[in-house]
């Protein structure tokens, strides 16, 4: 019962983003905003992790929802991601690659 109750809280999340998305690019950022808040109440409530790809489109000082071009600036610099809200001046930075273990790996198996 709770894994299906955590299921459709996943899908509501989802579906309250491309809501945002959609008000978003529509010129209601207040809606947007909103449609956001709610999904982050929803994951709280039923302990689900909000998906990075809300996380990374909600600023992270006034909770406004980031559309880039719009109400934010996306830069790449020095192998980071730099996320600019026009609305409260933050930043968040996010780096580029994920780290691997690649040159361990290789390390490994060339011993062997």
């Amino acid at each position: 019962r709770k894994r299906q109750q955590q299921q459709i809280a996943v899908q509501r999340i989802e579906t309250l983003e491309r809501l945002a998305e959609a008000k978003a690019l529509s010129g209601d950022f207040a809606l947007a905003q909103r449609y956001i808040q709610l999904a982050r109440n929803i994951a709280t409530r039923l302990v689900v992790s909000v998906p990075s790809s809300v996380k990374r489109r909600v600023c992270r000082q006034c909770g406004a929802y980031l559309l880039p071009g719009v109400s934010s600036r996306t830069r790449i610099h020095r192998g980071r991601i730099i996320v600019y809200c026009t609305q409260c001046h933050a930043y968040s930075r996010y780096p580029l690659h994920h780290k691997t273990s690649q040159h361990q790996s290789v390390q490994t198996s060339e011993g062997q």
